[in-house]
Order: structure tokens, then C-alpha cells, then sequence
């Protein structure tokens, strides 16, 4: 009794409180101190910890200063309360060794700083409050306690998180890490013990600094721990730097990602092969573990967790803001997570309360297992009616990839009897151009000549070849090839004009496809005369998608010409020659974001990659973003090109050249510009200014292609064999010439 008054941990009335409680405990036994403890337990006056301790040789580490100390939260971290005010709090015991007084002193230093811009801190971030000396060997860090829950033990008990409730906590962390980021300060220690979620809903980062002080170089020793390397970056192992915005960030993508997935980024028990992994390859996509992660959260945890730093956001702002359309606003899913936690340790109430509650509710319990029971009794006589449930489901179909499902059709076309019919040609000698069949499907012969003809379908139009070898389909008229239909897909087919001579003058483009969706794989496009390979223009449906997957596309103008923005605009793995790759009419433009995903593209020529042009005048911001990676990207001038109507201004434009998911950036020439625009009043185009482009994606290098030998296909001569840059993949950006399609250069025989 001497000592809980000597350490203020319980008053006299507490004590007396307790007297029932023991003698119910005791019974015939003596009232030893174990009973009163077990008793002051029981009503939640001590806890299980400080009994223990109390048992111990040495009861007084309980108190430091004018806290006592009520429960151990991890390594050299209590869970303390004031004896002044009966404020939580935590202390955090710090290893002095070396320089005590030098060590003290820089601590001293950051409390005196942080007390300056205390007030300005973000509530999601809790600051160190003060400095304790309790002895000469022994120093606490006090802050201010956070109830909850920490995201490692939330992980332990309820598995991984879903992606709504995981968006609302990476919203949290960027807003304390960007205030870290604007006092030029950093957390050194983002990990999922120190993130701390309340009942509330409020993400709360805890124990910043506090890491990095005790170890402020990381190096390869044996008393490394794995739960405290779990997220750190590559390049803080044994170099000697410390912590900066891009390895905050890369724990921080760490974190998400092990939300997400509720795994370790890296399989491995040893601390040693975690740190060696994550210097030799990158993160894995989330996706391929959590399948409902959205595109653009799944990009950006990509982005965050680089090996290089180069490829990581250059700030945490920039991060935020980014991470910013994807949260959206308020904690309703977090909130509503957390309130699925059954903790008895957020609960107050009393043992006795809990048992007369429970009490009451046992007879209740009883009946409704009761009421359970006979309607199960009667449902099974028959006596309560049922739902019909009919023998066929029917399933929902969903379409997720922009391009249309590949139909197999069984067509008499593609396997002739003997003695059939001959094909039918036009005066060209050129086979006729057959119609779609019921299901919407024009099938053409491998290494056969067609000649256009106008085609229209209401559903889904599938133009493809019976074998590997392309059909090829020749454009004679001065009017497009016009194709019409609510989605199309060219699969196999090479699209050419005439020769020089022969090709009509002024068409305006080589195709012309009026659909929602229009998909190319394993496709050319060739042109002679100074017209667009393709031009696309939307009906009235509700989706808008271009996809483009190995293909080549060779003229003098431009490949894709969009005359409206596009919900989802995809280039993979495609050549361009010549051409400008993309233009973009935004006169009707739905939005103010135009957004285009490229990957493994080679472009050689062409004034640019991606020109938009406007014709109305500009009273929003505009943003385009190019998620760009493995590309080459060589084009004559520059890379995006801007122009608008009459009063149009580039003022209010930003140029985004996002991160690539994985892999290597985007190779560009130095003397390439990122972003031009047209100035009317100068008559030129003019350099976007550099705060209006953001060009994370981009390496500027100057490409190495191979150099062709007697035989070799022409292809190889657009094949990159090196540049001078890092390598971050085994295969080298670019273009795989090896699975582009094969240009068929001979007429067609009788």
C-alpha cells in the first residue's frame, strides 16, 4: 500500500474499493499483495503490466518524472499518464550511447524548433512535446498519446484493407508528410507501427525523428530487425544519406501496398535478403494481388516505390495532390472499417457492468434461439412460403478491357470447298470486299487483296484475317475507307493506299471509323500521299476508348487523329514512322483532362507525339497527362504541340509525362522539346514554360538503334540496343520488333 501511494498510482478511496473484490478473492486464504493487485486489475485501476512490474526488483522505473508508466507498447515505448493532470502520453525511452551531452543537446534543439510551428501542424501528425532526463543513462521522449489502433495490428486481426478505406489513409499521411516536407523536416520512420488510426476514422503518424536520431546511418549489422527495414529504401542501405522526400515516399508506397495486400513487399525472414530484393527489383504491381485496386491508385503506389529515386514524384506535395483525386473527401470508409474492430481495450466499461448487461441479455439470447428454431422447423414442413428459385442463373457481363472480346467465327469463307465458286474482284483485279456476317464479323483470306468498301454494323464489327499472314485492304478512292459500327476491332489487317501515282489527292484520311471503341492488334497502316492513317470519331454511347497494341503505323502526317477527347486512350508495344502519333480535336471536349497511356512505343519522325488542337476558346484549365514508360520517343520538334482558336491562351495548360508502372522511362533526344504551342501573336510556336510541364517520365538520352546487315528484315533498323542512362530491365525500351506484324509487299495472284 506504501508503494502504490509513494507512486501515485491509486488513491486511499480506490483501495478501499477494492476491499469487496478481495475478500471475494480470498476467501478462507490471507490477502496476499498478489490478491489486491488482481483486484485493483479487475477494476481497471492498474493494468496487467504495472502489476508485473510492482512484482518486480525494481518497482520505480515506474515513474519518470511526473508520469507513471501503465503499459509497455513496444520496444522502449510506455503508454504513461500525468500524475498533474491525468494526461495520456508517451515516452519513449532513447539509447544515449557515445556523446550524451551532444546528443541531448540536438534533441533539445528539435523540440526548441518544433515549438515554432506547433500550431501549424496538421492533426494527423503528432510531434514530439518534450525532453526528460530520468537519469544519467536514461532519456524519454514525451509525446502525446494517440488511442486506437496501429496498422500492423489491425493487419494481424482483420486481414488486408479495403482500397476506399486505404485511399483515405494515404490522403492522411501525404497531408503530415508534406507539413514535415514545407519545414523542411522528414519522419525518418514510416512504418505500420507508426501509423495510428483513431475510432474516428483520423490516420494519425506517430513517433516522427525519433528513428533517425537513434540511428541516423543504415547499415548491414547483425542487429537489424525486419519489422524496422520493412519499408525503408534501397538507396539509404550503407550509404551513409538520409532520408529525403523520395524515400518518404517509397516507405510510404510500402505501407499502402501492405494495406492493400496485408503481405510483406518481399518475401523474406532474413532482414539482410529484404534490403539485397529490394535494390535488385522493383515492387510488384498491387494489382496482381488485389484485383479491385483502381488503375490510377495502383500506378501511383508503383510510382512511389522505385528502386531509383529519380523515377519517384519530386515532391510529397505533388504526391498529395495526385493522391488527392482518388481519396475524395471525408473518412467515411475508414470510420466505418474501424467500427467492425471489436476492442475491448477502447471500451470503459466496468466488469460488474458488463456482467449485469449480460445478464439481462441471456434470457433474450434464448428466445430468439428459440423463435430461430421453429421457423427453421416450419420452413422445412412447409408451413412458411419460400422464394422460387429458378435452375438457370443468369450471368452479368462486364467488359474491362477497352477492346472488344475476340469472337471465334466459323465462316464458309474461310475454308472453301473444291469446285466453289471463284471470289468475286473489282475492275481494280482486287478481291470485293465482303459484309459482315450475322455476328458482325468480316472475315478476310491471310495474304489476299481486298479493295475497300464502305461497312456498317449496329453491334460489335470484327475486321480480321483467317491466319497468321496479314489480309491486306487497299484504299482506291479519293473518300476514306468508311467503317461505321457501335465498336470495332482490326485484328491481322494491313490498310494501305495506292502508290504516289496512283492514290487520289486531297483525301483527307485512309480511314475514317465512326464507333465508341475502336481497337487495332497486330495491324498496319500505310500511306503514300500526305493524309491521316485513321481517324476516329465517337457516336453517342456512353464509353469512348482507342487501343492500339502492336501495330505500325507509316505515312507523312499524322496516325490517330481523335476528334474528341477519349475516356481511355492506349498505345502498347507499336512503331510509328513519320508520323505525328496522336492528334486530339478538344473543341467538345466532356472534360478538362485529357489522359493517354503509352508503353513500349518507338516513334522515329513525325513533328510530334501528341498534338492538341482547339478551336474554341479556353475558359478552364486545362491538364493532359502521358502515362509514358519503355518508350522511345524521337520525334522532330517536340513531344506535345498546342494550338488553339482565337483568343486561346496556353496560360491555363498543364503537360503531366507521369511515371511509367514499372521499368525503364521514356527516352527522348536532347534536343526534342516536352511541350510547344502556337502563338498567334508571334507566329511560331513557343516552349511551354517549364512550370507548366512536368516531365518526371522523361530521360533525356540520345538513342542507339541497331545497325542493319545484308538480309536483315528493315524492321530491326527501329530496334534500341543501347543508350546512356540507367537500365532498369532486363529488355531495353522501345518497340519489340520480333512480334510487330509483317509487311506483305506482293500483288496478288490469280
Amino acid at each position: 500500500m506504501q508503494l502504490l501511494t509513494e507512486l501515485q498510482l491509486c488513491s486511499q478511496q480506490q483501495i478501499a474499493a477494492c476491499e469487496p473484490g478481495v475478500r471475494r478473492l480470498c476467501h478462507d486464504l490471507p490477502d496476499f499483495d498478489s490478491v489486491w493487485l488482481d483486484a485493483l486489475v479487475q477494476r481497471r485501476v492498474l493494468t496487467p503490466w504495472q502489476t508485473d512490474i510492482l512484482q518486480s526488483t525494481d518497482p520505480q522505473q515506474l515513474r519518470v518524472d511526473e508520469f507513471c508508466l501503465r503499459d509497455a507498447i513496444g520496444a522502449d515505448t510506455y503508454q504513461a499518464a500525468s500524475t498533474i493532470n491525468q494526461r495520456s502520453a508517451v515516452l519513449r525511452r532513447l539509447s544515449t550511447d557515445g556523446d550524451v551531452d551532444r546528443f541531448q543537446q540536438s534533441v533539445t534543439d528539435l523540440i526548441e524548433r518544433l515549438d515554432d510551428v506547433r500550431s501549424s501542424a496538421p492533426v494527423t501528425l503528432e510531434l514530439p512535446r518534450r525532453l526528460i532526463n530520468h537519469s544519467e543513462t536514461s532519456t524519454f521522449l514525451a509525446s502525446g498519446y494517440v488511442p486506437g489502433w496501429s496498422a500492423d495490428d489491425l493487419l494481424v486481426r482483420g486481414g488486408r484493407m479495403p482500397w476506399k478505406a486505404v485511399a483515405e489513409i494515404g490522403w492522411q499521411l501525404l497531408s503530415a508528410m508534406a507539413w514535415l516536407e514545407s519545414n523542411q523536416m522528414r519522419h525518418g520512420h514510416i512504418v505500420l507501427k507508426n501509423v495510428r488510426l483513431q475510432p474516428s476514422g483520423r490516420t494519425t503518424l506517430v513517433s516522427p525523428f525519433v528513428h533517425s536520431l537513434q540511428h541516423p546511418n543504415l547499415s548491414y549489422t547483425a542487429d537489424l530487425k525486419l519489422q524496422d527495414i520493412e519499408t525503408t529504401a534501397p538507396e539509404l542501405v550503407a550509404t551513409g544519406t538520409s532520408a529525403d522526400s523520395q524515400s518518404e515516399l517509397y516507405s510510404l508506397g510500402c505501407v499502402l501496398w501492405q494495406l492493400l495486400t496485408s503481405r510483406p513487399t518481399f518475401l523474406s525472414a532474413d532482414p539482410i535478403n529484404r534490403l539485397l530484393k529490394a535494390k535488385e527489383k522493383d515492387v510488384a504491381d498491387v494489382r496482381s494481388l488485389v484485383p479491385d485496386c483502381p488503375d490510377s491508385m495502383a500506378r501511383l503506389i508503383q510510382n512511389f516505390t522505385r528502386r531509383s529515386p529519380e523515377l519517384r514524384p519530386t515532391s510529397i506535395a505533388d504526391a498529395r495532390d495526385r493522391w488527392s483525386k482518388i481519396a475524395g473527401k471525408g473518412l467515411s470508409h475508414s470510420r466505418q472499417l474501424l467500427k467492425r474492430m471489436p476492442d475491448r481495450r477502447l471500451q470503459q466499461t466496468s466488469p460488474m457492468a458488463s456482467q449485469r448487461v449480460g445478464s439481462r441479455l441471456r434470457p433474450l439470447a434464448a428466445a430468439a434461439v428459440m423463435v430461430a428454431g421453429f421457423m427453421s422447423y416450419g420452413t422445412y414442413r412447409g408451413l412458411l412460403p419460400m422464394p422460387l428459385r429458378l435452375g438457370v442463373a443468369t450471368t452479368a457481363i462486364t467488359v474491362d478491357d477497352p477492346s472488344p472480346p475476340q469472337a471465334e467465327v466459323v465462316s464458309a469463307a474461310a475454308a472453301p470447298e473444291t469446285g466453289s465458286a471463284p471470289p468475286v474482284r473489282t475492275e481494280r483485279g482486287l478481291l470485293k470486299m465482303p459484309s459482315p456476317d450475322a455476328a458482325g464479323v468480316v472475315v478476310l483470306q491471310s495474304g489476299e487483296v481486298y479493295e475497300a468498301a464502305a461497312l456498317e454494323f449496329p453491334g460489335v464489327m470484327h475486321i480480321e484475317s483467317t491466319g497468321e499472314q496479314l489480309a491486306v485492304v487497299k484504299v482506291t478512292t479519293a473518300e476514306p475507307w468508311a467503317i461505321k459500327a457501335a465498336q470495332v476491332a482490326f485484328n491481322n489487317v494491313q490498310v494501305q493506299s495506292l502508290s504516289a501515282t496512283e492514290s487520289p489527292t486531297g483525301r483527307p484520311a485512309l480511314v475514317d471509323c465512326q464507333s465508341d471503341v475502336v481497337s487495332l492488334r497486330n495491324c498496319i497502316l500505310y500511306s503514300q500521299v500526305d493524309e491521316v492513317l485513321l481517324r476516329w470519331a465517337p457516336q453517342a454511347g456512353a464509353t469512348s476508348v482507342v487501343s492500339v497494341d502492336g501495330c505500325i503505323l507509316h505515312g507523312r502526317r499524322t496516325g490517330l487523329h481523335l476528334t474528341s477527347p477519349t475516356q481511355r486512350c492506349t498505345v502498347r508495344n507499336s512503331l510509328f514512322q513519320q508520323v505525328s502519333a496522336i492528334r486530339c480535336d478538344t473543341s467538345n471536349r466532356p472534360s478538362s483532362t485529357m489522359q493517354f497511356d503509352v508503353s513500349h512505343v518507338t516513334q522515329v519522325g513525325g513533328h510530334g507525339f501528341v498534338d492538341i488542337v482547339s478551336s474554341a476558346q479556353q475558359t478552364t484549365e486545362d491538364r493532359i497527362e502521358i502515362q509514358c514508360g519503355e518508350s522511345v520517343l524521337a520525334p522532330n520538334l517536340a513531344l506535345v504541340r498546342l494550338a488553339g482558336g482565337k483568343g486561346w491562351t496556353a496560360s491555363k495548360t498543364q503537360v503531366a509525362f507521369l511515371l511509367p508502372e514499372r521499368g525503364n522511362p521514356t527516352l527522348v533526344p536532347g534536343d526534342v522539346h516536352p511541350a510547344v504551342h502556337f502563338d498567334r501573336s508571334l507566329n511560331q510556336l513557343v516552349e511551354l514554360p517549364s512550370n507548366q510541364v512536368m516531365a518526371e517520365s522523361l530521360l533525356l538520352a540520345d538513342p542507339v538503334f541497331r545497325t542493319l546487315q545484308n538480309g536483315d528484315d528493315p524492321l530491326y533498323a527501329f530496334e534500341l540496343i543501347d543508350y546512356e542512362g540507367p537500365k532498369l530491365s532486363l529488355r531495353l525500351p522501345g518497340v519489340d520488333v520480333a512480334s510487330l506484324p509483317k509487311f506483305i509487299f506482293d500483288e496478288p495472284s490469280d
